[in-house]
């Protein structure tokens, strides 16, 4: 009477071992896309942090600049952004307003084009699989 259970048994685990493998195969996408959506997210992240230090760097050099180069404040933000980007890529901006209490204000803007590993998971997600987005970093000094 115990090896009939014993048989019953194994051919219950046998039956429901292919469960397991459609289950696998749902999942697998769906949390491969997750782990790849937070890799994704992290790259950007650190790419807009060094692009935020990039224009501060900028910033600074205007500053300490008594001319207000652009070339040499360009050229200073262009240099704070390796090794992470490509310094080539990077797009500078350099303004100088006066105010209304009679001060300069210098902008310093960058931007960077950042290639995607998945397309889809960046918003927005209409207007088709773009593999690019433009991150930007502003600094503004009086």
């Amino acid at each position: 009477m115990g090896r009939s259970k014993l048989f019953g048994w194994k051919r219950s685990v046998a039956q429901e071992s292919g469960s397991q493998l459609v289950e696998t195969a749902l999942v697998l996408p769906i949390f491969l896309v997750v782990i790849f959506a937070i890799a994704q997210y992290g790259l950007i992240f650190a790419s807009y942090i060094t692009l935020r230090h990039a224009s501060a760097v900028g910033a600074r050099q205007a500053i300490i600049t008594v001319s207000n180069n652009t070339n040499l404040i360009a050229s200073a933000a262009k240099g704070a952004v390796g090794p992470l980007l490509d310094s080539n890529l990077v797009g500078v901006t350099v303004t100088t307003n006066a105010t209304v209490n009679g001060s300069v204000a210098t902008t310093v803007r960058l931007s960077y084009p950042i290639s995607l590993i998945i397309p889809y998971v960046v918003p927005p997600f209409t207007g088709g699989a773009t593999r690019t987005r433009t991150i930007t970093a502003t600094t503004i000094i009086q």
